[in-house]
């Protein structure tokens, strides 16, 4: 169960799938949380940080640009996205949270 999780940590449902499928077992989503749990495994949620702080000037010219897109994107004239090393997003700031181990840290 600890890999299937791991597979598909942001969905518990593929993995309710694959106990079904393997042992003709229908459990709730509640019951294999508390497997989770009882096997070490912790939902959390990454933040997403900056590792360095900009410079106070460099910041605040990208600070105004994103203001200027995010008008331009509310005037309905361009369809604006966020994305970075972990994928891209429609919301800005959205977290990521997922099933892991008990003190195995998760940088994101």
């Amino acid at each position: 169960m600890q890999a299937w999780a791991k597979a598909s940590p942001r969905n518990l449902k593929p993995v309710l799938e694959k106990i079904q499928a393997t042992w003709d077992i229908t459990i709730s989503s509640d019951t294999l949380k508390r497997l989770l749990k009882a096997l070490k495994m912790t939902w959390r949620r990454m933040r997403r940080v900056c590792a360095n702080t900009p410079p106070a000037a460099e910041y605040a010219q990208k600070r105004a640009q994103l203001e200027s897109l995010e008008d331009l994107d509310s005037e309905g004239l361009i369809d604006l996205y966020y994305i970075d090393e972990v994928g891209f997003t429609l919301v800005p700031g959205e977290h990521v949270i997922h099933w892991g181990m008990k003190n195995n840290q998760v940088d994101g």
